[in-house]
């Protein structure tokens, strides 16, 4: 089935979505030290950097989340979890990356190129700034400071979402019904069928880091399967227009990820 090549009204710049990402990690540096002030890590000096010394030892580099959910497993950080990377990750980072960002690119290099290769450059260039971004060093962190950075990343990831929602309105003229729903086409394009394809493609992508993480000690390997599912939401949009659709499969794939973590705990303490 072809791609949709058809563009949302693209009234914002460059400049605008820099603004943007520097106040989204402006904001995650001011929410986490606030956080840390008003909620300070309960574990002294000494006890910390022994747990950190230990866990580096082990060359365990596991994501954030997945070590704060095994260091504690209390309803209040499950929840905090579950909004975090449910609710709040995909609704942010599908209006950054793909909205934003890859409707951007994709007008820039449209210019240039025919539609289906302008697509294309986007959804590639798109993911490789997706990945990259994922793709930090895990350092290792007590359960008290991972719970501090996940609230502060919360807490910036709606705050950055509903200031650039109002600033595009506002000033570029983008209403909301635009940005989360685009060209209005629901169920004409085999979302189901596409989306069934690429959740097993998903399914895969977390094995497939599982594998790597286990042949690999030590490294993060996060970046290699995530530009793959990065490029699956991208085409994603580009074949629909709706954003709706790839930030509900984005909640999917993360809620899957937090789902196997509760397994994995359960059957770990029984």
């Amino acid at each position: 089935m072809p791609l949709q090549n058809t563009y949302p009204r693209i009234s914002w710049t460059g400049c605008d979505i820099l603004l943007i990402f520097v106040c989204w990690i402006g904001c995650q540096f001011a929410f986490s030290a606030a956080c840390t002030r008003i909620n300070p890590p309960e574990q002294n000096i000494a006890a910390a950097h022994t747990e950190i010394a230990a866990a580096e030892t082990n060359q365990d580099f596991k994501h954030p989340l997945v070590q704060l959910l095994q260091e504690n497993r209390s309803a209040c950080v499950w929840i905090t979890a579950f909004f975090a990377a449910v609710i709040a990750a995909p609704l942010f980072e599908e209006w950054m990356f793909r909205f934003l960002l890859q409707n951007w690119l994709e007008k820039k290099m449209a210019a240039v190129l025919s539609d289906r290769n302008a697509q294309k450059i986007a959804v590639i260039g798109t993911s490789l700034f997706f990945a990259a971004l994922h793709g930090g060093s895990r350092r290792q962190q007590t359960a008290d400071s991972l719970y501090n950075e996940f609230i502060a990343i919360l807490l910036a990831n709606f705050v950055i979402l509903i200031a650039g929602i109002s600033f595009l309105r506002t000033f570029r003229h983008v209403s909301v019904k635009e940005t989360f729903f685009g060209s209005g086409l629901f169920f004409r394009t085999g979302f189901f069928r596409y989306a069934a394809v690429c959740y097993g493609l998903l399914l895969s992508a977390i094995v497939l880091n599982t594998v790597l993480q286990t042949c690999r000690q030590g490294i993060n390997t996060d970046p290699v399967p995530l530009f793959f599912v990065s490029i699956l939401f991208g085409g994603l949009y580009c074949r629909t227009r709706n954003l709706s659709y790839s930030i509900l499969l984005h909640a999917c794939l993360n809620g899957t990820s937090l789902f196997l973590v509760l397994l994995h705990g359960i059957f770990r303490t029984n």
